[in-house]
């Protein structure tokens, strides 16, 4: 009898959105963006984007029940959805 192990199956969301974000801003596809996320692995890319990009603004808008205090002082503004 042959084990498999299982792994869980990682979508890369959040890795992708990095990308996204950074692409975007590199390429000047705006001014302010807005990134729907509580998750804190987005802090790094939102303060790599203000740092290379020092006019460009990332709001951060917490879905309902979702917040990261990370993301939140990472961000140039954010509000929480309803």
């Amino acid at each position: 009898c042959t084990s498999v192990q299982e792994f869980p199956n990682e979508k890369k969301t959040d890795e992708n959105i990095a990308v996204e974000l950074m692409t975007d801003a590199f390429q000047d596809r705006f001014d302010t963006a807005i990134l729907i996320s509580a998750d804190s692995d987005l802090e790094a890319p939102v303060l790599a984007v203000k740092r290379l990009f020092p006019e460009k603004r990332v709001v951060v808008a917490f879905p309902p029940e979702r917040f990261s205090a990370d993301l939140r002082k990472a961000a140039s503004a954010y509000l929480h959805i309803g």
